[in-house]
């Protein structure tokens, strides 16, 4: 994952007083084999940004937008290696989770392997009872604590 920030700002110079016609800031994700293009359009005069294509399927979209803001890039970049019927099988199981949980299954789902989620005797399922074994395990110790 890299961030392209792209800022341009006003330049000083003994000779010339240049002035802020536009700026872009932005982060994304620019896959293996794609590009991101920031032009000038010089009758607007301001700058015009050509994002890659993700090629996320409509679910694998909602489940990327429904889990924490900080996993989204990692989400779709995960979905974006999987075939649409798996990334519409592992964004159900995000989409149907519900706090505190969506958190540690949309984080498992982004840091597992590719070569994991494609296997076929991998069982999707693990994944939610995996976070509730994970929240489950945390309010018994908590609970033995006090």
């Amino acid at each position: 994952m890299k961030k392209l920030i792209l800022i341009i700002s006003i330049i000083n110079s003994l000779q010339a007083q240049w002035q802020v016609i536009d700026s872009v800031s932005f982060v994304t994700r620019i896959p293996a084999g794609q590009n991101c293009y920031i032009s000038f359009e010089k009758t607007a005069e301001s700058l015009a940004v050509t994002l890659p294509q993700l090629n996320l399927t409509n679910k694998a979209q909602e489940a990327t937008e429904y889990a924490p803001a900080w996993l989204s890039i990692a989400l779709e970049d995960k979905f974006s290696a999987l075939s649409n019927t798996l990334q519409d099988r592992y964004a159900q199981i995000i989409l149907d989770a519900k706090d505190p949980y969506v958190d540690e299954i949309a984080f498992t789902i982004a840091h597992l392997s590719v070569e994991i989620l494609t296997h076929n005797q991998f069982y999707p399922d693990v994944i939610a009872e995996n976070a509730l074994g994970v929240y489950t395990s945390d309010r018994s110790r908590r609970a033995k604590r006090s």
